[in-house]
């Protein structure tokens, strides 16, 4: 997303705004708090949005048709066609997990787990929690006044359905809402489901296993692991990631959307024989599982 300099004029600040408060893309940078800010107590309206009311499995939108030079509406068509051919056959694919998870409620436990806390929260006290599948309309973001807490969370599955992703993305607003005085991204990566390589519908039939006892296990892993992050960088008065204590790391995992071989490095949070918290070079912070790491 552009940055507010690009834009000129009340419309386009309006724009902007809207695309923040709705959830649109963000800065992807984590932006570390100013020391003292952290000085103030601030009262703080959070809106927390989770779109997704049934774990999906991923689907990047793809170009086929118009990789030799095709252009136009008929290509463009062909194209949305195909796609809509694979996020059917997706749907498909999941429908065991989803009938043995039916009574699973993703946003229930994660509001339940993010009340907890944000209420324990030395210095952020919080005046409203908005829980939303969507986010604010113009009308509502007019009424929106600083400090504001937003959080954009999702829950899906890898492409070949091998690992659940859960995410946050949150953005502090302190006393301007076109700037953000924070922005962060906790991501959990649960293991791989499996000792044999199993994916797509081999991967769903462990998923679904048992009444979905594993989907269940790291569905409530995800939540409690990004709600761990987001005390760690942001509720509990947190200290700037440069400063903070921790060894190198360097590991190589294979990318669940591309499956090519990726090196994340950064410094290690927190580590146990199961999972590894790292701060990555560009300051987000990733929860990973040990059995994804390849070296």
């Amino acid at each position: 997303m552009k940055q507010l300099s690009d834009f000129n004029g009340n419309w386009t600040v309006m724009l902007l705004l809207l695309t923040i408060l709705t959830g649109g893309c963000a800065v992807k940078a984590h932006k570390s708090l100013e020391p003292e800010l952290l000085n103030h107590s601030y009262q703080v309206t959070v809106l927390s949005k989770i779109p997704k009311e049934e774990v999906s499995i991923y689907i990047e939108e793809k170009k086929y048709t118009t990789i030799g030079g095709n252009s136009g509406l008929l290509w463009v068509l062909i194209d949305k066609a195909i796609n809509k051919a694979r996020g059917k056959a997706a749907e498909e694919r999941i429908s065991p997990l989803l009938e043995a998870a039916a009574d699973v409620n993703f946003r229930v436990q994660y509001w339940d787990e993010l009340e907890k806390a944000l209420y324990g929260s030395p210095w952020l006290k919080i005046k409203r929690l908005d829980k939303r599948s969507i986010g604010y309309t113009q009308e509502e973001i007019a009424e929106v006044k600083p400090p504001f807490l937003l959080l954009n969370t999702l829950y899906e599955l890898s492409p070949n359905s091998q690992v659940l992703l859960v995410q946050t993305k949150a953005s502090l607003y302190l006393n301007d809402l076109n700037k953000p005085d924070y922005f962060g991204v906790y991501t959990y990566y649960s293991d791989k489901i499996g000792k044999k390589g199993e994916k797509d519908e081999k991967a769903i039939e462990l998923w679904a296993a048992n009444n979905a006892s594993a989907y269940r296990e790291s569905l409530t892993e995800g939540i409690k692991q990004n709600m761990y992050m987001l005390r760690l960088d942001l509720l509990d008065k947190p200290a700037d990631p440069k400063n903070e204590k921790g060894d190198k790391i360097r590991v190589r995992i294979r990318s669940l959307f591309s499956g090519l071989m990726v090196t994340i490095q950064g410094k290690v949070i927190k580590r146990d024989k199961d999972r590894v918290v790292i701060r990555e070079k560009g300051g987000n912070l990733l929860s990973i599982g040990t059995g994804m790491i390849e070296d």
